[in-house]
């Protein structure tokens, strides 16, 4: 909820849009609309609608216990620390759509330094450490889900990024990893 709060009341200060490259919106419905059949399967009827039996995806992957649990809520919060500090430092040239602001910035510092995408990073945590708490199928299906969308669309911005920035982008794309810092 912090986070869903944060990013609502922060995008209200975003500026205006220049140019839009990918815009994702009708794509991402279409993804939370699979999330949300995956996570819960009983609710949007998937069984009797097409007379699936499904019970793979509430199979349950990890065995429990007290260890796991504090790294799960570890990592969940970790990866909060690290997407509201990355938007934070974005400030007005944050957009969920890839997209060129008007007066738009390279941001190379901070939490930036380290990663290109924090923000995918952040929210990656929080899903992995959903996925150790959790234990299930199909939540570790939507974190896979979750990785291929942000690997996806961090692959566009990178483009629109190299076309605005041609030659700040390419050098800062060599020598920052794009979401674990020193790894990958």
């Amino acid at each position: 909820m912090v986070f869903l709060l944060y990013w609502f009341v922060s995008g209200l200060s975003v500026k205006p849009t220049q140019e839009r490259n990918w815009n994702e919106g009708g794509f991402r419905w279409v993804i939370i609309g699979i999330v949300i059949a995956v996570l819960f399967p009983k609710i949007v009827l998937l069984p009797k609608i097409f007379g699936l039996s499904i019970p793979f995806l509430t199979l349950s992957l990890i065995s429990h216990s007290a260890l796991l649990s504090v790294a799960s809520v570890a990592l969940v919060i970790t990866g909060l620390v690290v997407a509201l500090v990355a938007r934070r430092t974005l400030a007005g040239n944050w957009s969920r759509y890839v997209e060129i602001k008007v007066d738009h910035e390279l941001i190379t510092v901070g939490i930036y330094r380290y990663v290109r995408h924090p923000i995918y990073t952040g929210v990656l945590l929080m899903a992995f450490g959903n996925v150790l708490l959790i234990g299930t199928m199909n939540v570790l299906l939507v974190f896979l889900a979750m990785l291929g969308f942000f690997w996806f669309k961090a692959r566009q911005e990178e483009k629109v990024l190299t076309k605005h920035f041609p030659k700040e982008y390419p050098v800062y794309k060599n020598d920052t990893k794009a979401l674990i810092p020193f790894v990958w």
